[in-house]
């Protein structure tokens, strides 16, 4: 009998629901994108943005990215892969996401 790892352990024969939940140890840092120039991820050609961004702080992130350029004054359009957080993904948000779409490659 092999054991699933989550919350609790149960046998997998188990009519039991294994449930898992995710917690912040420490608050992932918010970057902005002006932060990014002259790193090596400035220019990259794909931009990730996951949890904990907001809908909101991604329209900030791509209206960064219409402006924003490194000393030499080059400037990134990467293509953008937005991963919102579950809490995000609800009717009251709709008006940002749609709002975002057009400039996001990826929507996951």
């Amino acid at each position: 009998m092999s054991m699933v790892s989550g919350s609790k352990s149960i046998p997998r024969e188990s009519s039991e629901v294994l449930t898992r939940s995710f917690g912040y140890i420490s608050e992932p840092p918010r970057r902005s994108i002006q932060s990014l120039v002259n790193t090596p991820v400035f220019g990259s050609e794909y931009l990730h943005i996951s949890p904990p961004y907001t809908p909101e702080e991604v329209i900030t992130i791509l209206n960064e990215l219409q402006t924003v350029k490194n000393e030499k004054g080059e400037t990134w359009s990467p293509k953008v892969i937005y991963e919102p957080h579950p809490l995000y993904c609800k009717a009251s948000q709709r008006p940002l996401l749609e709002r975002a779409a057009p400039y996001i490659d990826i929507l996951s």
